[in-house]
C-alpha cells in the first residue's frame, strides 16, 4: 500500500512539473538592463514598455535598483521597446524578437536629454513648410557609426 501511495505521489508531481513546463513553453520573455550612457551606472525607474500586435495595448515595467526588468509571458512575435525615463532621451528598439520558450535580452544605454544635437534638412524646390524634416542624433549614433 506505502509504494502504491509513493508511486502515486511520484506520478502526480510529475504531472504537476510538466503542466508547469507545459504553461512556459507556450510563451517567452523580455528582459534586460538599462544604463546610462556615459557613465555606465545602472538606471531606476526607467519605464519600460512593450508594443506589438499580440497583445492589447501596451505591457509597461520598471527598472529596479540595478536597472533590471523583466517582461514574462510575451508571445511570440517582434515587439517594439520603449524605453522612458524624465531628463533621459526617449529610446524606441523595433523589431525585437521573442521567441517561444525564450528570454530575449533587450539591454539599453540612455543619454541625458542635454547630451545629442538636432539637424534639420531642407528640400530646394519644394515647399519648405511642408518638407522640413528633422532628426534628433544623439551619442548613440556617434558611437554605431563605421569612421574611417
Amino acid at each position: 500500500m506505502k509504494a502504491r501511495v509513493h508511486a502515486g505521489m511520484v506520478l502526480a508531481c510529475g504531472l504537476v512539473a510538466s503542466v508547469a513546463r507545459a504553461q512556459s513553453a507556450d510563451s517567452g520573455g523580455l528582459m534586460g538592463t538599462v544604463i546610462h550612457g556615459a557613465d555606465g551606472q545602472p538606471l531606476t525607474d526607467v519605464e519600460v514598455r512593450v508594443v506589438g500586435p499580440s497583445l492589447l495595448g501596451d505591457l509597461r515595467v520598471l527598472t529596479d535598483g540595478d536597472g533590471h526588468f523583466r517582461v514574462p509571458r510575451l508571445p511570440p512575435g517582434l515587439y517594439t521597446v520603449v524605453y522612458l525615463k524624465e531628463g533621459y532621451q526617449s529610446w524606441e528598439r523595433y523589431e525585437t524578437r521573442v521567441e517561444l520558450g525564450r528570454t530575449t535580452r533587450a539591454d539599453m544605454k540612455l543619454a541625458r536629454e542635454d547630451v545629442g544635437c538636432w539637424f534639420v534638412a531642407r528640400r530646394e524646390g519644394l515647399d519648405t513648410v511642408s518638407t522640413t524634416t528633422g532628426l534628433h542624433v544623439g551619442p548613440e549614433f556617434f558611437r554605431r557609426i563605421a569612421v574611417r
